[in-house]
Formats: structure tokens, C-alpha cells, sequence
């Protein structure tokens, strides 16, 4: 179980500080702490739930928290993060408008699946999924 946390952690702090530092303009600190949540509850939630593949180190199975931490982290970023800044006044004008319904839509997607991967979590804790498991180390 702790290792579970552990791995989830360094799932969701590496692929938050890779997308920071690639990004072109500085993301704020409530946006990162945001991703680096979506990466670390994918992670566990993905290693409580899908079935062990890939070589195990030191008796763990990494790959399925690498996979659906990613894939988790992807699907935040894409729903979270700001687009570019306007170049122009009358450009941030006519986007303010379009952005506002835009931007409550993709909030509460963000949210929602924030939510869900905190109820995957809770659930595997609850009811274990009993197929394939190898036992925990």
C-alpha cells in the first residue's frame, strides 16, 4: 500500500515538472499543483485497478502506474491548461467573450474526473479487485 502511494507520487511530480519546464510561458503554481494531482491519483487509482503487466521491480509492477498516471496527467493538461496569451488588446477582447463559457465547461470536466479518480482509489481500497493480483510485497 505504501509503495502504491510512493510510485504515484513520483508518477505525478516528474510528469508535472516535465510539462512545467516544457512549456513556453510560465504555468501558475495552482495549475501545476492541479496536473500533478490528475497524474498522481491516475497513477494509483491505475495501479489498485488494472492487472499487472510489464517486469516487475523489486516484486512491484510499475508500468500500469506509468500508464494511467500519463495517461490521467495527459487528459488534465489538456482540459486545464491556459491557452497562449493574446498578442493584442482586440484580440484578448474578442476571446475574453468565446473563453468565459469555454473555460466553466472544461472546470468542471477537470473536476469531475479529479473526483472520479479519487472515488477509483477509494473504491480499490474498499473492494480489491481480486482477478490477476499478484499478492503485495
Amino acid at each position: 500500500m505504501w509503495w502504491d502511494i510512493v510510485i504515484a507520487i513520483i508518477v505525478g511530480g516528474v510528469a508535472a515538472a516535465l510539462y512545467s519546464a516544457a512549456r513556453s510561458h510560465r504555468l501558475k503554481p495552482t495549475a501545476v499543483a492541479i496536473l500533478f494531482l490528475a497524474g498522481f491519483l491516475g497513477a494509483w487509482a491505475g495501479g489498485l485497478w488494472l492487472m499487472p503487466f510489464g517486469p516487475p521491480v523489486a516484486g512491484l509492477y510499475i508500468l500500469p502506474f506509468l500508464a494511467a498516471g500519463f495517461l490521467a496527467f495527459a487528459l488534465a493538461s489538456v482540459l486545464h491548461t491556459p491557452p497562449f496569451p493574446p498578442r493584442t488588446r482586440g484580440e484578448a477582447l474578442r476571446e475574453a467573450d468565446e473563453l468565459r463559457d469555454e473555460r466553466r465547461t472544461v472546470s468542471i470536466f477537470l473536476w469531475l474526473l479529479l473526483v472520479v479518480l479519487t472515488v477509483l482509489v477509494v473504491a480499490g481500497y474498499l473492494w480489491p479487485p481480486r482477478v490477476g493480483r499478484p499478492p503485495a510485497v
